[in-house]
């Protein structure tokens, strides 16, 4: 029942967003840079865009907050850690992006601090560094209203503020992934809607579906997702022809 709830929830989410939001045929910059809470949120989120970016001569970094130990489908946390590791190499690899455009900054998964918390101005220092270091024309953080994990929204609260103090001021964007599946349609006012744009990846989404099964295929021994267990209903806003983003900055 819950399952099915939630799969009206992501079809009502995505009507309002088809009637509402501002449909864009497409970004670019010459340099971006996209901050995911885990290795997995880019090619999920992003997919789609990154491709089009990438095929049209700009330039990706990734920025991997933490490297999605604690997904929970094994019981050896390094493995995990390993393996989503090289999946996310192999991710980059088959988007042609280059190592030297790929950080990591090893934060613990599930507990990315927040603001007031241990380790948020280290974190935020060293986002702040990096964007001074590449100065790129766009960061990519996933949405607030993702709302839980917890870490995604840590995710804007650091790119915000790292912004916030960089020498470099690159436009700040907003991504969705789990806003599909946890933010409630009735949250979601015109005024709200009309500030979410919704590109088009339709040219890419088989590539996508590709990347999306670089991580998602590969099992543990027990027959479980490296990378997790997805909810089928949040999985199908995946296979929208679209990618969410807000420009906040």
């Amino acid at each position: 029942m819950k399952n099915i709830l939630r799969r009206f929830n992501v079809i009502l989410i995505s009507i309002l967003l088809r009637l509402f939001s501002h449909r864009t045929k497409e970004l670019f910059f010459n340099l971006t840079l996209i901050l995911a809470p885990h290795p997995d949120d880019e090619v999920l989120g992003l997919g789609g865009i990154m491709m089009d970016l990438l095929t049209r001569g700009g330039e990706v970094s990734i920025l991997y907050l933490t490297d999605g130990e604690s997904s929970g489908t094994w019981n050896n946390i390094e493995e995990i850690r390993r393996q989503r590791i090289q999946l996310s190499e192999k991710s980059a690899a088959r988007l042609t992006i280059n190592d030297s455009n790929i950080y990591r900054r090893h934060l613990p998964d599930g507990n990315i601090p927040h603001p007031g918390e241990p380790g948020f101005e280290e974190a935020v220092s060293d986002v702040k560094e990096l964007i001074d270091r590449v100065k790129p024309d766009a960061v990519f953080a996933t949405h607030p209203l993702d709302y839980w994990p917890f870490d995604h929204v840590a995710c804007a609260e650091i790119a915000a503020e790292a912004i916030k103090l960089s020498d470099h001021k690159p436009q700040l964007w907003y991504y969705w992934v789990w806003a599909w599946y946890n933010l409630r349609p009735w949250k979601l006012s015109v005024k709200r809607l009309k500030k979410l744009q919704k590109i088009d990846i339709n040219e890419h989404l088989l590539r996508k579906k590709e990347l999306l099964d670089i991580y998602l295929k590969p099992l543990t021994p027990d027959g479980k997702s490296w990378s997790g267990i997805l909810p089928k209903s949040l999985l199908k806003a995946f296979n929208y022809p679209f990618e969410i983003v807000e420009k906040v900055l």
